[in-house]
């Protein structure tokens, strides 16, 4: 499938899970422009993804779906202001589905209940990839952890964000396997 296939595709599974609100929404909506959150900084792949499902949602709808950036707090920002919208589903997130269920066990103080958001549907997998400097010796996850081991304290490791399910995972990596 390629990326113009994968963009409509997941336009229509939005459309399709957007229209089977049932009851809940008018036969017209959306009846105004819909804001979608992104909780990601503007230009990675969820926006630059989001954006083209968004142009395809509003040639099916006929109604602009607004593109509206919110990084931070592990995504809890955006989706504290889907929560705390009205439910006629004007105000949508985009978000992994791990984000909001993480956020309870991980933010202090959250103003939400994540239970107050409801999933719509699945638009697209993203898998987690582990990546190096091509330089790096280890080539498989097996060659990489002999060498962790081997070398204990060499290994460091990024995420793009504090309390996120890519930085937890990271996390869990560096326990001990007894403690996992």
């Amino acid at each position: 499938m390629n990326c113009t296939q994968l963009i409509r595709a997941a336009a229509l599974a939005v459309a399709v899970s957007t229209a089977a609100l049932g009851s809940a929404q008018a036969q017209d909506y959306p009846t105004k422009a819909v804001r979608v959150l992104v909780p990601y900084p503007a230009g990675g792949q969820s926006d630059i993804f989001m954006r083209l499902v968004a142009d395809s949602l509003k040639e099916q709808f006929g109604k602009p779906f607004v593109v509206e950036n919110r990084p931070g707090a592990a995504t809890t920002l955006a989706a504290e202001l889907v929560a705390k919208s009205p439910p006629d589903g004007h105000t949508i997130l985009l978000a992994a589905a791990s984000a909001t269920a993480i956020a309870p066990a991980t933010v202090k103080n959250l103003s939400f209940n994540p239970k107050e958001i409801t999933p719509i549907t699945l638009i697209a997998k993203v898998p987690y990839i582990l990546v190096a400097s091509k330089n790096f010796k280890p080539n498989t996850m097996e060659e990489f952890i002999a060498y962790a081991k081997a070398n204990p304290g060499k290994v460091t490791w990024a995420t793009h964000g504090m309390g996120a399910a890519q930085h937890l995972t990271g996390e869990m990596f560096t326990r001990p396997p007894a403690s996992r």
